[in-house]
């Protein structure tokens, strides 16, 4: 019932993508093995880094934590469960992904995620590295 860190990108920076002004914040994409009870860990997580539920969705927090792609699963369940998940279409989120797991194929697109990085808009733009996190 344990997570193992398998592999992580680089942090870099990004842009807050709610419509209130929020600072730019680190992301970075750890490859994961998860244990049985997995669709519950991020909320766990979170928490327990005091994550805020009374708040509007999308408010600034202290860590954010999802689940982006499970292997080939695709999925919609309770708590804005969603594999793979739509935010994929942000550089900040696709770029690390594609770094750590350039051949993984997105289930849907049926792409790896090294052509969807190299078709993204984006591709070009330069990211900050964060140095400590």
């Amino acid at each position: 019932n344990f997570v193992v860190l398998v592999q992580s990108s680089l942090s870099v920076m990004a842009s807050a993508i709610s419509a209130d002004q929020q600072p730019a914040h680190g992301t970075d994409a750890p490859r994961l093995r998860l244990p049985v009870d997995r669709y519950q860990l991020p909320r766990r997580i979170q928490d327990r880094h005091g994550r805020r539920r009374d708040v509007r969705r999308f408010s600034s927090r202290t860590l954010d934590v999802d689940i982006v792609l499970y292997g080939d699963v695709v999925m919609n369940g309770p708590g804005h469960l969603e594999l793979p998940r739509a935010e994929l279409r942000h550089a900040f989120v696709l770029k690390p992904l594609a770094d750590i797991a350039p051949q993984m194929l997105h289930p849907v697109l049926g792409r790896t995620l090294a052509q969807l990085w190299a078709e993204h808009p984006e591709h070009d733009r330069p990211f900050d590295v964060v140095q400590d996190l």
